[in-house]
């Protein structure tokens, strides 16, 4: 990471997102960039910068840099970004959002373990991510290779759902 993270590529970083002298001296520091973005493509300018300037190349770096330097007065440029960087940095982004949706479906997974009979529960990004139904075949064995994962929807529909009704029922028996 330290190498991939240059002076330079900081310093453009610093120049593009218009981040203050305190997140920049945090990062230099090697703590963390907390940024907000939302499923619905609202993104924070400086998660958007910062993703910019993370995929460009070294030599795309040096160019985005001496052209700021040139106009530092005007700032009227913008990054230009080639179609390969753009695929670069989709590709960048559907792999952030995936590793962190399957960082909270496994959080999700292990607290709920307990509770509902150590139910196994899709934790994956691929095959449909939330709206995974496993396909098993006459050997009680997934098409992905694994044995009695169950979906998202279809854990709430079987078990949640129930589990809800069973508390409602038992509120309103209290009540009479």
């Amino acid at each position: 990471i330290n190498r991939w993270w240059t002076d330079s590529r900081l310093d453009l970083l610093e120049e593009e997102a218009m981040v203050d002298g305190i997140m920049m001296s945090n990062l230099k520091a090697g703590r963390k960039l907390n940024v907000t973005s939302y499923s619905e493509g609202v993104y924070d300018p400086i998660f958007l910068s910062a993703a910019v300037v993370a995929t460009m190349s070294p030599k795309g770096v040096r160019n985005r840099l001496s052209t700021i330097r040139k106009e530092k007065e005007a700032k009227t440029s913008r990054p230009v970004l080639s179609k390969r960087h753009l695929r670069v940095l989709r590709q960048y982004i559907i792999f952030l959002f995936s590793r962190k949706l399957e960082k909270l479906l496994q959080n999700l997974s292990n607290g709920l373990k307990d509770h509902f009979n150590n139910i196994e529960l899709w934790t994956k990004a691929s095959s449909g991510g939330l709206a995974y139904s496993s396909n098993l075949a006459s050997d009680g064995v997934a098409e992905n290779g694994s044995s009695n994962l169950t979906g998202w929807q279809t854990f709430f529909d079987s078990y949640a759902y129930t589990a809800s009704m069973e508390v409602e029922k038992r509120y309103y028996a209290m009540a009479s």
